[in-house]
């Protein structure tokens, strides 16, 4: 359906002399990759330095507080993802129908995943999808009996939430990722990893995990039915 709930990722690089405003009435999730950013909306003034992450809300003014300075934006929005003037989409996928979802409101989570050389995520689950980003380092993606993939730097991947995934990384270097979660209401401030195999939780977790922020929306359509 050409309405359906849709999960987009878009790179944009802005100066300070060249604000950008986010139109329309999506929710959106502003990661600063380079540079720092000040956001102005209705109601707060705040200030981001690079590797920082809000909720933006449509009508908020992202001006660059240094040069270079490059964000990583997502949306959520009804159908094709709105165009952001400068911006370049890395990806955009519909969001699914998955057990808990029921149309209306949902947790919109920005959070930071951080990996040790050599430290992998053990094959496991989610209960919502999200489109995530390679922040430094390189991390390789198993969903399901799939060959793993590897991601680098600026590469962008999805994962349906349910679909079991296994994510090793290199013994050279460390490895962080951004990611954008859509979960059911329930999950809201609670950690969402649930691991395949009972024997992994005992194991040791190296990764380590930073919230930026978990925002209650609506969602503007249907989910997808694929």
């Amino acid at each position: 359906m050409s309405d359906t709930s849709t999960l987009s990722l878009v790179e944009v690089g802005i100066e300070p002399n060249a604000p950008l405003t986010l139109d329309g009435a999506e929710d959106r999730m502003v990661f600063v990759a380079e540079g720092s950013l000040t956001t102005t909306d209705d109601t707060h003034i705040r200030r981001n330095e690079r590797h920082t992450g809000i909720h933006a809300i449509g009508g908020s003014v992202l001006t660059a507080e240094a040069e270079g300075t490059r964000l990583w934006i997502w949306t959520i929005s009804a159908g094709e993802a709105p165009a952001i003037e400068g911006g370049r989409e890395l990806m955009s996928r519909p969001l699914p129908l998955i057990e808990g979802f029921d149309g209306g409101q949902v947790v919109m989570r920005l959070d930071r995943v951080d990996f040790p050389p050599g430290a992998a995520a053990h094959t496991h689950v989610h209960p919502g999808p999200g489109l995530r980003v390679v922040l430094n380092g390189k991390i390789g993606i198993q969903q399901g009996e799939a060959d793993i993939i590897w991601m680098e730097p600026g590469e962008p991947w999805f994962e349906l939430g349910p679909k079991p995934v296994f994510a090793p990384t290199t013994e050279t270097e460390p490895t962080a990722f951004i990611r954008c979660l859509v979960l059911p209401m329930e999950w809201r401030g609670r950690n969402t990893i649930r691991y395949i195999d009972p024997a992994d939780n005992e194991k040791p977790k190296l990764q380590k995990y930073y919230r930026f922020c978990d925002a209650v929306v609506e969602l503007p359509g249907p989910l997808s039915q694929d």
